[in-house]
């Protein structure tokens, strides 16, 4: 039985709702309007300090880490990462 993909309307739906959520990740990390992303290595998010993030769409829940509130404000990694510590504390 042959699998059935999308259709082209529904693919261009999924596409918009990735681009849609890259943009609201960027916003919230303080980036412009005109962030840069990187479509071939597919990150869709590069921040101030070049460092690169891929956003999956989906449901409105964000996991970005498996640690504790502690391990954001003491972590000098986190603490250095454009104040990303701050924002996630």
């Amino acid at each position: 039985m042959a699998k059935k993909g999308l259709s082209s309307e529904d693919a261009r739906k999924v596409r918009q709702k990735g681009h849609d959520d890259a943009f609201e990740f960027a916003m919230f990390i303080g980036l412009e309007s005109d962030y840069q992303n990187d479509i071939v290595a597919k990150k869709d998010v590069i921040d101030l300090s070049g460092d690169a993030h891929s956003v999956k769409s989906g449901n409105k829940k964000w996991q970005l880490f498996l640690y504790g509130i502690n391990r954001f404000r003491d972590d000098d990694f986190f603490q250095t990462m454009n104040g990303i510590g701050q924002i996630l504390v």
